[in-house]
């Protein structure tokens, strides 16, 4: 009985001193800043303070490295305490555009569309057969990834002229090909790798301009 009475205060300074201690643990105390920071970095610095990380959302900044976070909540400074969530918003790398396809569009509405997509435009007038102002070639092709914010536009100044942009032959019948080169009386020259029916590579390169009214032959391998 009297050893029972003994560890009764014992016992009292044990909650007291776990009470207490739980008290300053829980204690409120500011964020930390973290924007700017890497998110890994971030995560470091909220786990040594006991703060759980939550990412609220990513957002395409072409100007700041991926996983830079740009927004906190709460804010830098606010009273948190331990095991409160801190939400964060980081960057993510944007998405690379492709090119568009201008091919028959006009050179009016071409230029409007690329002004929408901040996409420089350089614009060559060629001698063509189709309607005046329309376009009928582009570089990059279409639905190529673009490096760059740059492409070429070739439209047409509505008349039939001796310069023409070179087709992409690739891939299409090597017959059907020098069928269609007869016709503006530009010669072949093939070269047959087995049993080759299919255009593999040619010279001029497609997107090359090329005049008629000269004597021009076309290098194609198959």
């Amino acid at each position: 009985m009297k050893t029972g009475l003994l560890l009764v205060p014992f016992v009292f300074f044990l909650v007291g001193f776990y009470g207490a201690s739980l008290l300053v643990r829980q204690a409120p105390f500011p964020a930390p800043s973290l924007v700017g920071l890497p998110v890994v970095d971030a995560i470091a610095a909220l786990s040594e303070r006991e703060l759980n990380v939550r990412i609220r959302a990513q957002q395409e900044r072409a100007d700041l490295l991926p996983g830079t976070v740009i927004e906190q909540t709460p804010r830098p400074g606010q009273q948190v305490k331990p095991h409160q969530s801190v939400f964060l918003v980081v960057v993510r790398q944007p998405k690379k555009a492709t090119m568009p396809s201008f091919i028959g569009s006009t050179v009016a509405d071409s230029q409007q569309h690329a002004e929408e997509i901040r996409l420089k435009m350089k614009v060559w007038r060629i001698a063509d057969i189709a309607p005046r102002d329309t376009v009928i070639a582009q570089w990059p092709h279409p639905g190529k990834e673009l490096e760059g914010r740059q492409a070429v536009l070739y439209v047409s100044t509505g008349s039939k002229a001796s310069v023409r942009i070179v087709p992409d032959f690739r891939g299409m019948g090597l017959k059907e090909v020098v069928n269609y080169l007869a016709q503006d009386g530009i010669k072949t020259v093939q070269t047959v790798v087995g049993a080759g029916t299919f255009v593999t590579a040619q010279k001029p390169l497609p997107g090359s301009l090329v005049d008629l009214s000269k004597p021009l032959s076309m290098q194609l391998q198959a």
